[in-house]
C-alpha cells in the first residue's frame, strides 16, 4: 500500500489560521463595509466605497438618464447614478404621487441590487412649486417672487416705518417656505432632487426666461437665495463652508439625541449631546419661538410641534413629532453657472459679453449666496461666456467655482448640454465629452443615448486622454451628496408623505 505523505504540524496550523481568516474576512465583507455604516465619518465613507468601485461603476454615477429610457435592468447593468423627468415626463398622465413613487422605486430597485448597492438620485424640475405634477401646488414664477421683497418694516431703523425707504431691508421669508412645501411635495412623490432655484439675473427683458429670474438686481437675488435653505433645511452653525447640506438624515448630526423642555418663564432648555462636531452643547430657547422649535426639528432630524397638554419630565408643556418624517427635504439646484441672464440682446443661450470685474459683480454674487447655504448642486449654462461656451469653461467651472469658492457638491450639465459645445450639435461627441468633462462637469444630463456616453468616456480613460483623477473628483462628489443626503440609509420613497402632495396648509 502507498504511503501517504505526512504534512508538519507547524505548516498544517499556519494553513489553517490563513483560510479561517480568509473565511472571516469574506463573511465580514458580506456583512459589514464602512462605507453602509452611517456612524462611520463622511470622508471615511466615501473613500471606502472608491476603492472598491470599478471603472464601470464609477462612470455609471456620471451619468442621468431620462425616465423613458430607464428600467431597473438598466440602472443595474450600466450602475447608473441618477435618472430625470424632463420636459414634464412622467409615469402617466395625471399620475398620483403613489404612481410616481412606485416608479422611482422600481429604478432604485435596480440600483440597489448592484454589486455596491450604490442608490441613484432622481431630479425634476421643481421650479414654482412641483410644477411638473398632477394636483401639486403651484407657486408664482421668480420674477414675481422677486417682486414681493418683503420689506420687514419692523427692521428698518433708518427708515420712516411708513414708506419705503432706503434703510429698509429684504425680509425672504416668503421664499423660504415656498422652497419647504416645494421639497415636501418633492418628497411625496418619493423624488429626492429639484432642479431649483434659478437665480440668473435677467439684464436684458427680451431675454424669453427671464420670468425664471428673480430681478435685474443682484442683490435682490441674493436675498431669494433663502429658498435654498427652504428646499434643503437650515443649515447648522459653523457647518464646513462649500459642503452640501441637506437636512432630514436620521442621526446625521444627532447621535443618542437627549432632549429635555423645562417651561420656565418661557424658555426651553434644550439639552443634547454627542454631536458628529465632538461637541456637547445646551441651549436656551424661546418656547413659544417658531424659529427655535424649527431649529430643533432640523437637529433632530424630524419636525417638532408644541403640544401644551403633554407632560415633560420637567414641567408642563413640550415637544412632540409631527406625523410627518424627517425626509422632507431635497438636494437643490442653483442654475445656471453662470451669465445665462446677461445675454447679448437677450437671445437664450447665447453669448453673455463683460468683463471679469462685471461677472464678479453682478451675475457671480447669487453663487457664493448659495454656496454659504450648503446647496448641493450647480447646474451650468448652455450660454457663453465672452465667446467660451459655458460647459467647456475649465476656468470658471473648476478653477473658479471648485478652487477659488470651494464649492464641495457636484456640477451637473444641463439637458444635452455638453452636446452643445459644438456648432450643430453633436458633432463632434467625442471632442463634447472630453472638453465638458475635463472642464469640470461631474455628472452628465445625457439623457437618452446614454451607452455613446459611457463607451466615449471609457475609451478616454483608458486611453488617458482624461486623467483617473478627474474621474474620482466627479465621482467623489456625487457620493458626498448621496451620503450627506442619508440616500444609502433611506433610498426608497416614504409611502407616509403621499398625501402631502397638494395640501392645504397656511403659509
Amino acid at each position: 500500500m502507498q504511503r501517504i505523505p505526512t504534512i508538519p504540524m507547524g505548516i498544517l496550523m499556519v494553513t489553517l489560521v490563513i483560510c479561517c481568516c480568509g473565511l472571516m474576512s469574506v463573511a465580514e465583507g458580506k456583512t459589514y463595509a464602512k462605507y453602509r455604516d452611517p456612524e462611520r465619518p463622511l470622508n471615511a465613507r466615501i473613500k471606502d466605497l472608491m476603492r472598491r468601485m470599478s471603472l464601470e461603476e464609477k462612470i455609471g454615477q456620471m451619468v442621468q438618464i431620462e425616465r423613458s429610457v430607464a428600467s431597473a435592468e438598466v440602472m443595474k447593468k450600466y450602475f447608473i447614478g441618477s435618472v430625470l423627468s424632463g420636459g414634464g415626463s412622467g409615469p402617466a398622465k395625471h399620475a398620483s404621487a403613489k404612481r410616481w413613487m412606485k416608479m422611482v422605486n422600481k429604478f432604485q430597485k435596480g440600483s440597489m441590487s448592484t454589486r455596491l448597492g450604490i442608490p441613484m438620485i432622481y431630479g425634476i424640475d421643481a421650479v414654482h412649486g412641483h410644477n411638473n405634477v398632477y394636483k401639486a401646488t403651484i407657486f408664482p414664477h421668480n420674477i414675481g417672487l422677486g417682486a414681493t421683497r418683503q420689506v420687514a418694516f419692523h427692521y428698518a431703523r433708518a427708515c420712516d416705518s411708513n414708506h419705503y425707504g432706503s434703510g429698509s431691508i429684504m425680509d425672504p421669508e416668503l421664499v423660504k417656505k415656498i422652497g419647504a412645501a416645494t421639497a415636501l411635495e418633492v418628497r411625496a412623490t418619493g423624488i429626492h432632487y429639484a432642479f431649483a432655484p434659478c437665480i440668473a439675473v435677467c439684464r436684458d427683458p427680451r431675454w424669453g426666461r427671464c420670468y425664471e429670474s428673480y430681478s435685474e438686481d443682484h442683490k435682490i437675488v441674493d436675498a431669494m437665495t433663502e429658498i435654498i435653505p427652504g428646499l434643503q433645511g437650515e443649515i447648522p452653525v459653523n457647518y464646513r463652508k462649500g459642503v452640501p447640506f441637506v437636512a432630514g438624515k436620521p442621526d446625521q448630526f444627532v447621535r443618542e439625541f437627549k432632549l429635555s423642555v423645562e417651561n420656565s418663564n418661557n424658555q426651553s432648555h434644550v439639552v443634547y449631546d454627542k454631536l458628529d462636531f465632538n461637541t456637547s452643547e445646551e441651549l436656551v430657547l424661546n418656547y413659544h419661538d417658531k424659529k427655535a422649535r424649527e431649529y430643533i426639528g432640523v437637529i433632530s432630524g424630524i419636525v417638532l410641534e408644541k403640544q401644551d397638554e403633554v407632560h415633560e419630565s420637567k414641567g408642563k408643556g413640550g415637544l412632540k413629532p409631527c406625523p410627518i418624517s424627517g425626509r422632507t427635504k431635497v438636494a437643490a439646484c442653483a442654475k445656471h453657472y453662470v451669465g445665462d441672464g446677461g445675454t447679448t440682446e437677450g437671445i437664450n443661450a447665447n453669448n453673455t459679453v463683460t468683463s471679469w470685474h462685471g461677472l464678479l459683480t453682478t451675475h457671480m454674487p447669487p453663487y457664493y449666496h448659495s454656496i454659504i447655504k450648503g446647496v448641493a448642486t450647480i447646474m451650468v449654462s448652455y450660454s457663453s461666456l465672452n465667446g467660451e461656451k459655458m460647459h467647456a469653461d475649465r476656468n470658471l467651472v473648476t478653477g473658479f467655482l471648485k478652487n477659488t469658492l470651494h464649492f464641495r457638491g457636484f456640477v451637473i450639465s444641463d439637458m444635452e448640454g455638453i452636446d452643445w459645445i459644438t456648432s450643430p450639435p453633436h458633432a463632434n461627441y467625442t471632442y463634447s465629452i472630453q472638453a465638458g468633462i475635463q472642464a469640470g462637469i461631474d455628472m452628465v444630463m445625457v439623457p437618452f443615448n446614454y451607452t455613446e456616453f459611457i463607451d466615449g468616456l471609457t475609451m478616454m480613460v483608458k486611453k488617458r486622454i482624461i486623467t483617473m483623477s478627474r474621474i474620482d473628483d466627479a465621482v467623489r462628489r456625487i457620493l458626498r451628496v448621496k451620503f450627506v443626503m442619508g440616500l444609502f440609509e433611506n433610498p426608497f420613497a416614504d409611502r407616509s408623505l403621499a398625501n402631502q402632495l397638494g395640501r392645504q396648509v397656511s403659509l
